[in-house]
């Protein structure tokens, strides 16, 4: 037990306390690959699944801190693959702001 309080007593003082970044840059940029995996009916009791879809796409962030308090950010993504009966898509579009 007297370790255990040991331990606790390091971990609680013997850490040194995180500081946030306080310089925030102007523009963040983003971008990367994303997969998705879609199971159509895949929960429906009773039912087996009718087609499953692969997509692979990329998605993009564009972030405009107008001060160290608010920024404003935009997300695209497009998602794109095949199954039985042609080809099939998806697209996202986001934005908004951030405080």
């Amino acid at each position: 037990m007297k370790t255990c309080g040991i331990f606790v007593s390091l971990v609680v003082f013997g850490t040194v306390p995180a500081q946030a970044q306080s310089d925030t840059s102007k523009v963040g940029v983003y971008g990367g690959y994303d997969y998705i995996r879609f199971n159509i009916n895949a929960n429906v009791s009773g039912v087996p699944p009718a087609e499953s879809i692969n997509l692979n796409g990329g998605s993009g962030q564009l972030e405009y801190n107008t001060s160290n308090k608010f920024g404003i950010v935009g997300d695209l993504g497009g998602y794109y693959g095949s199954a039985a009966g042609g080809g099939r898509g998806a697209h996202s579009r986001t934005s908004s702001g951030r405080g």
